[in-house]
């Protein structure tokens, strides 16, 4: 795993209901057997629309790099439910993102719920926030906040137009 943390889930379910604690959240025929173990950032990015990726505890990322989930082609439209956990030190630094966050882009039918985001830093793009740099879904019960200098929140590194803010950009 190359020091990420990680998270022992289950595959994908029939009805595609995913719990990275392990657990299947809606109950198929015939369950299927524990995985690979996968970082969160694997887990988030590989979801489908119908999938549910929920937290079982807080996640330190420890400051490794954090490149964003969700292109304006192809937007994470899955949900991601943190059941009142943490997910903290996120480094995501490219001037190559056009959209900056933990979701570079979030789809119509992504909902962020349940989650708080500590000691984010986000230095790129033109549309730049914390949780996501562009949103057309849903976010509630999403908090951010800072608890450490060596995260300072949003560093806008464009002269192109912009929209930058501590949630979403």
């Amino acid at each position: 795993n190359n020091g990420y943390p990680t998270l022992q889930m289950l595959g994908k379910t029939e009805d595609g209901f995913i719990n990275v604690n392990g657990e299947i959240e809606v109950q198929p025929e015939d369950p299927i057997a524990p995985e690979e173990t996968r970082t969160l950032h694997e887990i988030l990015s590989q979801t489908s629309e119908q999938d549910v990726v929920a937290l079982p505890n807080d996640i330190d990322w420890n400051g490794l790099a954090w490149t964003p989930i969700g292109t304006e082609e192809n937007p994470f439209n899955a949900t991601f439910d943190g059941r009142g956990h943490t997910v903290k030190n996120i480094v995501i630094s490219s001037a190559q993102f056009n959209s900056a966050g933990i979701f570079g882009v979030l789809g119509e039918n992504a909902v962020i719920k349940n989650i708080t985001f500590e000691n984010v830093v986000v230095t790129s793009g033109q549309y730049v926030g914390i949780v996501a740099g562009k949103n057309y879904g849903t976010i509630t019960n999403v908090k951010v906040k800072t608890t450490s200098d060596n995260y300072k929140g949003i560093n806008v590194t464009t002269n192109n137009s912009l929209s930058a803010g501590s949630v979403v950009g």
